[in-house]
């Protein structure tokens, strides 16, 4: 009777870890979540020193040293942006653009040395997430009544994500004009930023610094959850075939002793 209670209980052993290893496996598949990050990250709950206007045709590039990105993880997957007003602002009306394009990736260049190439800035592995015409509802963006920065507006949901690499950021923006114009929280003078911009859709080439008003701005993420490491495929087949077999022989040990049948 002990060896079959032993047996029972080295049986129940090996059952537990089978449950382990496919709750593992499970936690590894878990959906993402979705979270919001600022950048630069300094202005998240702080109001930036200087207004940009918003609705005119532009081409506009900003770099993000990784520093500023402290918000982000390697791994999250950006999903859209947004920005908010300046200041004391009215709400904003509806707004409509023709072409709203929205590239992100590594930047060729660090902060203070980006050319006026709209191309050669952009790194290997640059994504184009958003293209097309992009309409804002009225009060997309809201005003506070100047109790600290506004709210941040409606997300810009991008068509396709960028997988966050851990580098630098480099921000390209190209849209043809609103039919109206607003005013967005900006900051200049970050250590660790740059901005260079031209007043027409779609341009090839910016103007040095443009004087590098960069926009407040809110990146959408999602993130996958954090579970324990699952183990490779090939681990987890063969750790289930040496608990399978540990059955298997527990079993006929027991029957042998108890039944006298092998």
């Amino acid at each position: 009777m002990r060896f079959a209670t032993a047996t029972l209980l080295r049986t129940a052993s090996l059952v537990t870890s089978i449950t382990s290893v496919v709750a593992i496996s499970l936690a590894a598949g878990a959906p993402v979540f979705a979270d919001s990050v600022t950048i630069p990250s300094a202005f998240a709950s702080t109001e930036g020193n200087v207004n940009k206007g918003f609705g005119a045709a532009l081409t506009y590039q900003v770099v993000y040293d990784s520093s500023l990105l402290t918000g982000l993880n390697v791994g999250d997957q950006i999903t859209g942006l947004t920005f908010r007003l300046n200041g004391v602002n009215s709400s904003s009306p509806a707004l409509l653009t023709q072409n709203f394009d929205v590239y992100l990736g590594p930047s060729n260049f660090a902060a203070g040395s980006l050319s006026d190439s709209v191309v050669a800035n952009q790194g290997t592995g640059t994504v184009q997430v958003q293209s097309g015409a992009l309409s804002l509802a009225a009060n997309a963006f809201t005003d506070t009544g100047g109790l600290g920065p506004n709210p941040f507006g409606q997300v810009i949901t991008f068509n396709s994500s960028y997988t966050y690499t851990g580098s630098n950021l480099l921000l390209t923006v190209s849209s043809t004009a609103f039919n109206a114009n607003i005013l967005l929280d900006a900051n200049t003078g970050t250590v660790g930023t740059q901005l260079r911009q031209a007043f027409s859709y779609n341009a090839l080439t910016t103007d040095l610094n443009f004087l590098n008003y960069t926009p407040i701005t809110q990146l959408q993420v999602e993130r996958a959850v954090v579970s324990p490491t699952a183990p490779e495929p090939g681990s987890a087949a063969l750790l289930l075939s040496v608990v399978g077999a540990g059955i298997f022989v527990a079993g006929k040990q027991w029957r042998r002793r108890y039944t006298g049948v092998s």
